[in-house]
């Protein structure tokens, strides 16, 4: 192809990924745009890779082939490869991925009708190896509506994390290597790209729609969490900080400091789950993230000593959705105010795409506009609009709202002549009929100020009727508070409006009124489910605290708006219906304390629990199925997940999962959900710590039982791995992290823990009920004889400063080259394996990655080793092996969790010597390979029944709400 008529190189990079190769190829040949090249790099791959790629190049002359002598890394190939390419614009695509039809072809497109666009991206799903549909990708930074410019995102990827990805976005080629390309020495090469293009002033636009399939599997998970492990993320990250936190970029990150430091200590938290990293790592970076910290509050302060400018920038957020007409006088009010700081965010929700036109009818205006068919919620579109505001104040509008002459004017004035945060102006409410053949409304009812009650300081945190459109507010206030709850089926406005309330600082005025505008008919929400509403109600409130005064206005208040729903529902009546909503909101009284049989419980650890992560997860999932197949409504609450992370199984069938959350989203999640919980569920210390800091900001009484799943007691585990380092601990040490780890069961309704040993440790400072869940396993030996296995193995995650990581590095060192050179017995490791330090021991052991269906691998082994040197809990790894009819060699430590006999129900070995001796004889003696199996197997069905296990998990959880209802309210926190 000749080079001048290149408009657009697909540049498709490829390393060891001759499986998925053929399908990206494909996907990226099937992109029909005029003047396209295919550009494929292959990063010196050792499997079929280049022969798959240069059979393809010669069936389509579009593909040109290169292959690099030596692997140049995942940055390095994409600089490579960018070198290689001549479009125009460029696309990049890893070879275990694929592009979706017609993704290329839009991007182009939507380039050509908007060339004030540097660069446009778009949305993608997941899928598993299979190419099975995992999940529409949601990543917070996401918009759910498509907008060209105005966004600024260079803070919104400082606060969100790398929303874009390479092949969602088309580059142009020559801005790319003007700007230096790519940076090899980073990890998180694609966000540093997208931060140097829009510190530069790039304008970007997101188009509403999948482009691409990213496909999860062994190895990207693995590398995933190896990036994680290694402490490689958090130090990428403070890397950016570093760069881009500069006095030219202060005026892109002023009003964002709080969201952004929110991202890094999120960032931090999750290296807190590998704690040896972490202590390694954490101590030599806190200058530096000090430092970062440090630029983040100059910049904070210094907007605030700035002079204020004689009239104040204001963004006005139009949310509408089928009124188009009304939308059109909307737009026409707001120009007629003539203020010359305006900024208009219109977020059209119209199913059919009206934009242009309200677009032309603003074009005498400063315009950003979204626009999206999805049936979002009000709340979720003022989420998107306020992702584009810039003004410094920020007010809102919809349809049917009137302002009068002058209302920027005033609402400019409030942040110009007096030092508040929040205006209220007065708002009457005009209330009409729909009627029933035509769009228009006769009006039925009209509620004059603020439904007839002065707005004073005893009155304000009710709510009095203040509606959204009566606010404006300082932009800087979302950095703290947040923006519009989209998970409250109703009030996420009134939710917003007192969150903006309790910053303090707030200015009323009593002139001229705003006229809010409300259609009715028996649709409106409050009659579809009047329980559920004021149940709603009552979380809001009780998220917030009262004096005794304030109570008692928030309880006649709410009596009243139940008695207004009670006799608007009985009458019809649209004026009553829409008084009710222009009220405060309180508690009703309590409904009865006797829990329900079925439960709605809340769980929380670290991950969703699938069984190739190990750690405990195989066991955390087994109680999550069988509260489910109770009947009880599970949801769960990953606490390492910043955005949507799904398992390779796709999730947990029948469980609700929270994703997108993390630490950083608990307190709030906590406040909203546990009014309606019947137990929270917490596993892990390290969580529960959390869970504790977070409940500390709730109300003292709950009516929801606790159950802290303690897991393991790590003191244990910590105390024995110092004893193996030349570092032990000094005295008292060991106490005091034992008690420490123990006070966390304070104020717990029941614990459990994972054997008798741990039971009664945890009993020496909890004197309520304490169960004992080891593992769920039913026995299911693998059929293949003696003779027909070979080689060692073993299973279980590995991450840096492990348990397992410990052991296995002390066998390759210790036992594996011995038992190779005299037995031919190679072993084998399945799992993630996160530890930069038993790669260099590849050649003593064979990594399988994850394997998602162990059996075939237990079905070939001869023995599972297990020598682990220090650990807390009880080894599930050793249960799984047994119940798979696989004879175990463990250390003495495990036979003592166990409490197993050695040479009955496994084989002892504590030095290198005993080790070597034992897999030597067990290796090559079939008769007492036949009774270590036996024995094992009589344990795992004595110990581990997955009957006896569901029973006690369910009854556990039964016992334990009936003691907290007939307890009534205690503090946990």
């Amino acid at each position: 192809m000749d080079e001048a008529r290149v408009s657009v190189s697909i540049i498709v990079t490829s390393f060891n990924y001759a499986t998925y190769l053929p399908r990206a190829l494909e996907s990226a040949i099937g992109q029909s745009v005029p003047g396209m090249e295919i550009v494929v790099v292959d990063n010196a791959s050792e499997d079929d890779s280049w022969s798959i790629v240069e059979d393809t190049a010669a069936r389509d002359a579009r593909i040109r082939p290169f292959r690099n002598e030596r692997n140049l890394g995942m940055i390095g190939n994409h600089v490579r490869a960018l070198e290689h390419a001549r479009g125009e614009r460029v696309l990049f695509l890893s070879a275990d991925d694929y592009l979706l039809p017609g993704h290329v072809a839009r991007l182009v497109s939507a380039h050509r009708e908007h060339p004030e666009i540097d660069y446009i991206f778009t949305s993608y799903v997941k899928v598993d190896e299979h190419e099975r549909f995992l999940q529409f990708f949601g990543h917070p930074g996401h918009l759910r509506s498509s907008y060209f410019g105005g966004r600024n995102e260079f803070a919104d990827l400082l606060t969100y994390d790398c929303y874009m990805c390479f092949p969602t976005t088309l580059f142009r080629r020559e801005e790319l290597l003007e700007h230096g390309g790519f940076r090899t020495e980073l990890t998180a090469g694609d966000l540093d790209t997208y931060l140097r293009l829009a510190s530069r002033g790039s304008r970007f636009a997101f188009l509403d729609t999948a482009g691409v399939a990213v496909r999860l599997h062994a190895l990207e998970i693995t590398g995933e969490e190896r990036y994680v492990a290694t402490g490689r993320q958090l130090l990428d990250h403070i890397f950016l900080l570093e760069q881009y936190l500069n006095d030219a970029n202060e005026p892109l990150v002023t009003g964002r400091e709080r969201g952004i430091a929110r991202l890094l200590e999120a960032k931090i938290n999750n290296l807190r789950a590998y704690p040896k990293v972490a202590a390694e790592i954490l101590p030599g970076a806190q200058p530096r993230i000090d430092d970062v910290v440090a630029r983040l509050n100059r910049t904070r302060a210094r907007q605030h000593a700035l002079p204020k400018a004689r009239k104040a920038a204001i963004s006005v957020v139009l949310v509408c959705g089928n009124q188009t007409e009304r939308a059109l006088e909307a737009i026409d009010m707001v120009a007629a105010q003539q203020y010359e700081h305006l900024e208009l965010v219109i977020v059209s929700g119209s199913s059919e795409d009206t934009l242009p036109l309200l677009l032309d009818r603003a074009r005498s205006l400063n315009v950003k506009a979204l626009h999206s068919a999805r049936p979002l919620s009000d709340a979720a579109r003022y989420n998107d609009g306020l992702r584009l505001t810039t003004g410094e104040i920020v007010t809102y509008l919809e349809p049917r709202v009137r302002w009068p002459d002058g209302h920027l004017d005033r609402i400019s004035r409030f942040v110009t002549e007096q030092p508040v945060d929040v205006l209220i102006v007065p708002a009457d409410l005009v209330v009409g009929r729909r009627n029933a053949n035509t769009s228009e409304s006769t009006e039925v009812a009209y509620f004059q100020g603020f439904a007839g009650t002065p707005v004073a300081p005893t009155t304000i945190h009710v709510g009095e009727g203040i509606p959204l459109h009566a606010i404006a507010h300082r932009r800087i206030l979302l950095d703290t508070i947040g923006v519009f709850e989209e998970r409250l089926p109703v009030l996420a406005d009134i939710d917003f409006v007192q969150r903006l309330l309790a910053t303090g600082r707030i200015a009323t005025d009593d002139r001229l009124p705003i006229h809010v505008h409300r259609r009715t008919d028996d649709s409106h929400p409050a009659f579809d489910d009047p329980n559920a509403y004021i149940a709603t109600l009552q979380a809001l409130y009780r998220a917030r605290p009262a004096d005794a005064p304030l109570a008692a206005l928030r309880e006649a208040h709410v009596a009243r708006v139940h008695a207004e729903l009670v006799r608007a529902a009985n009458l019809r009546n649209p004026g009553s219906a829409l008084a009710f909503a222009f009220t405060a909101r309180g508690p009703l009284p309590q409904k009865s304390r006797e829990p329900r049989k079925r439960q709605r419980v809340l769980v929380i650890d670290d991950r969703v629990p699938y069984n190739a992560l190990g750690r405990g997860y195989p066991r955390a999932r087994k109680i999550i199925e069988d509260l489910r197949d109770a009947g009880h409504e599970v949801i769960f609450y990953p606490m390492l997940s910043l955005y949507d992370e799904p398992p390779l199984t796709g999730g947990i069938d029948g469980v609700e999962i929270l994703y997108g959350r993390g630490r950083e989203l608990l307190a709030a999640t906590l406040s909203a959900m546990l009014p309606g919980v019947d137990t929270l569920w917490v596993s892990r210390p390290h969580n529960m710590a959390d869970v504790k800091a977070a409940l500390g900001a709730l109300p003292p009484t709950r009516q929801w039982a606790c159950i802290y799943d303690a897991e393991a007691v790590y003191a244990v585990r910590e105390a024995t791995e110092a004893a193996l380092s030349a570092t032990p601990l000094e005295p008292g040490a060991y106490a005091k992290k034992l008690e420490r780890e123990l006070s966390l069961t304070d104020g717990c309704d029941a614990v459990v823990a994972v054997s008798a040993g741990e039971r009664d440790l945890i009993a020496q400072r909890f004197s309520g009920p304490i169960d004992v869940l080891s593992f769920s396993i039913a026995p299911d030996p693998t059929p293949k004889p003696f003779s027909q296995r070979d080689g060692l193995l073993f299973v279980g995650a590995i991450e840096a400063g492990s348990p397992n990581e410990d052991a296995l590095l002390w066998f390759a060192d210790n036992v594996a080259p011995e038992v190779e050179r005299e037995l031919g017995a190679r072993a084998r490791h399945a799992g993630v394996a996160a530890s930069p330090q038993l790669a260099e021991r590849g050649g003593r052991i064979d990594f399988l990655g994850i394997v998602p269906d162990l059996r075939e691998v237990y079905g070939n082994a001869r023995i599972f080793i297990a020598p682990t040197r220090f650990a807390a809990g009880l080894p599930q790894k050793v249960y799984e092996a047994a119940a798979n009819g696989l004879p175990v060699i463990g250390t003495p430590l495990l036979a003592r969790q166990l409490g197993w006999e050695n040479e009955r129900d496994m084989l002892v070995a504590d030095s290198a010597q005993e080790w070597i001796a034992a897999v030597r004889r067990l290796y090559g003696d079939a008769t007492l390979w036949e009774s270590l199996r036996e024995g094992a197997l009589e344990r795992v069905r004595r110990e581990v029944d997955p009957s006896v296990f569901k029973e006690r998990a369910v009854g556990l959880l039964r016992r334990t709400s009936l003691a907290r209802h007939a307890l009534g309210g205690a503090s946990i926190a």
